[in-house]
């Protein structure tokens, strides 16, 4: 195998397995539903769908404010302590929330 040593082949397979096995939790992104745990619950109530029913909607295909209309994300972009990747996730849940049939 590519005229490796035994040891640098136990290495490379080592090395591999566990790249193999961090690559996909890794990859997945942050967490919503902790992040609205973590970060939202304390203020906004425990149920995320209750706040997203109450308070959101589906706006060709964007989450928006009931209130006026503009969108979560731009909310999210100065509301909370989010990295932009969380509150992309967190609009993705939301969004997912509030399209499940009640």
């Amino acid at each position: 195998m590519l005229g490796l040593s035994n040891a640098a082949r136990a290495i490379l397979l080592a090395g591999i397995t566990v790249a193999t096995a961090v690559a996909p939790s890794a990859m997945a992104g942050p967490d919503p539903a902790a992040i609205y745990e973590d970060r939202c619950a304390n203020c906004h109530g425990t149920d995320a769908r209750k706040l997203a029913r109450e308070t959101m909607k589906l706006d060709g295909g964007r989450v928006v404010l009931n209130e006026d209309g503009s969108a979560l994300r731009a909310l999210l972009d100065h509301h909370g302590r989010q990295r932009a990747d969380e509150a992309d996730a967190l609009t993705m849940y939301f969004g997912e929330l509030l399209a499940k049939p009640k």
